[in-house]
């Protein structure tokens, strides 16, 4: 399922901007941080730093995140 991320209009004033961190929990496939990266930048803000909990999947796309940990993929 597609799913749909909001920033409240009120929430816009608090973010323009500024530097911001995105934080998630769990880092897959990457299409939650891609969203929440163009909204900020369409709320004018800039992402210097993206952190989770842990990722997940190919450890090579998740260099750039600071995370606790990384969960291996098994697929059999």
């Amino acid at each position: 399922q597609p799913q749909t991320l909001i920033l409240d209009e009120k929430d816009v004033d608090l973010v323009k901007g500024r530097k911001v961190v995105i934080v998630d929990d769990v880092i897959s496939t990457g299409s939650t941080l891609q969203g929440m990266r163009m909204i900020l930048d369409k709320a004018g803000s800039t992402v210097v730093a993206e952190a989770a909990i842990f990722t997940e999947g190919d450890r090579a796309q998740w260099m750039h995140i600071i995370s606790l940990g990384h969960l291996p993929l098994f697929t059999e």
